[in-house]
């Protein structure tokens, strides 16, 4: 783990299309397969490299590891991605995979999902029915150690559902991820008609979270699926349909930061749904139809719970990363509670409004920020340097309110009372 305890770098990648060049119909220079392959191995060298003085601790691969949904296509990224954790030291256990669309089997015949029966279809005790697509994805999944994933599904059926939804706990960085799978269907062009998570499935992970957060309050949820909230069918999206509530609606009661891939767009800022979720969406690493080939690296600060990102582009045959604003030190951006959190602060800090009666409510965040304010606003006045005396003069009236709002929280006895927690 970095030196500082609280970071965690996580690096996102989707995408990644072993096999694209043995699909029929598809015209490829005849040395395609050679290109691809030094793209991918210059990736090692270059995150090797950079994980020599950023340690990276997460892997997420967000969908279409392969692309026709062979054994042979999963071997070779075995091989690839085994050597790429091997060059950056992270474990098997440290991996999080959701399938893509890619990843479906489409030989395997399965009935089609729509807006009559999926309620049906994407049950708990129906959705191992829906796995056989996803064999050789599964396989691949248990060769390679990666983690098994808590589901009910296991529990009512007998059929193998390790690696296709539910949720793992990193208890180490203090993070649960939840994996869904956004590819029940067969690979459709129609996205937003065809793409599903399953509300019964959400709902059974939203169980098993809440399990976990009863002594957890600082708990960070990460969910991660192939296709963006925007593929999917209306009636599992974004608003009430028919009056019934749908898995987005549950996926923002119990997420904290969303990890896609799918739309071989490259990264992008984040953006923002409910209560201040973070939608990340990595670029491909690989396609036929772009030469924007990127990945991403988000550093989480899981005690403030801020971020920063970075991106990795391939661009005149090497790869570079670099913060994606591309302002070096930016300062880190917030989400969910952190972002709430430093809103009521700044809230305060303008006069409006009495934050104390927040305090409990927007646990752990906020006392985590009083907890470093109250550590640090002695050292703010000797550690800056100013450029006038204007500014010097500016910096001290903040520092002298800083000091004012904290003792008079303390002097209400809330402070104290939430850092002992």
């Amino acid at each position: 783990m970095n030196e500082n305890m609280n970071i965690v770098n996580i690096l996102h990648i989707s995408d990644l299309h072993f096999g694209i060049e043995n699909k029929n119909g598809i015209e490829l220079p005849i040395d395609f397969k050679l290109r691809r392959e030094f793209v991918l191995e210059a990736l090692i060298d270059k995150l090797k490299v950079y994980s020599a003085t950023t340690e990276i601790d997460v892997v997420i691969i967000s969908g279409d590891v392969g692309f026709l949904c062979t054994e042979q296509e999963y071997e070779e990224f075995e091989k690839w991605i085994g050597d790429l954790l091997n060059a950056i030291n992270v474990e098997p256990s440290n991996v999080i995979i959701c399938p893509g669309n890619h990843d479906f089997d489409r030989s395997c015949k399965v009935d089609k999902i729509t807006s009559e029966n999926f309620l049906s279809l994407l049950s708990v005790d129906k959705i191992s029915e829906r796995i056989s697509p996803f064999n050789h994805f599964q396989n691949m999944c248990q060769r390679l150690g990666v983690p098994i994933l808590t589901n009910s599904a296991k529990v009512i059926n007998d059929n193998r559902i390790d690696y296709l939804y539910g949720i793992y706990y990193l208890e180490k960085y203090n993070i649960l991820f939840t994996i869904l799978n956004s590819s029940w269907n067969e690979g459709e062009k129609v996205d937003d008609q065809s793409r599903w998570l399953g509300i019964s499935l959400v709902r059974d992970v939203d169980l098993l979270i809440k399990k976990i957060k009863r002594d957890n309050d600082n708990l960070i949820v990460i969910s991660v699926f192939h296709h963006p909230l925007t593929s999917m069918n209306r009636a599992d999206s974004y608003e009430k349909y028919n009056h019934k509530e749908t898995s987005y609606q549950h996926l923002a009661n119990f997420t904290s930061l969303i990890f896609n891939g799918h739309t071989h767009g490259g990264v992008q800022e984040p953006t923002s749904i409910n209560n201040d979720i973070k939608v990340f969406r990595s670029g491909a690493v690989h396609s036929t139809d772009t030469e924007l080939f990127e990945f991403e690296i988000i550093s989480i600060n899981t005690l403030l719970w801020s971020y920063k990102q970075f991106v990795g582009k391939y661009e005149d045959s090497k790869w570079k990363i670099d913060e994606y604003n591309g302002v070096e030190g930016a300062l880190d951006k917030y989400f969910s509670y952190g972002q709430k959190a430093t809103d009521l602060l700044m809230n305060q800090f303008l006069g409006k409004g009495d934050i104390s009666k927040f305090m409990k409510k927007m646990s752990p965040v906020v006392r985590n920020i009083f907890a470093i304010l109250n550590k640090e606003i002695n050292n703010q006045e000797s550690q800056k340097k100013y450029n006038t005396e204007e500014d010097k003069e500016l910096d001290n009236t903040i520092i002298n309110h800083e000091k004012e709002m904290y003792d008079n929280l303390k002097t209400k006895g809330k402070t104290d009372q939430m850092l002992k927690k």
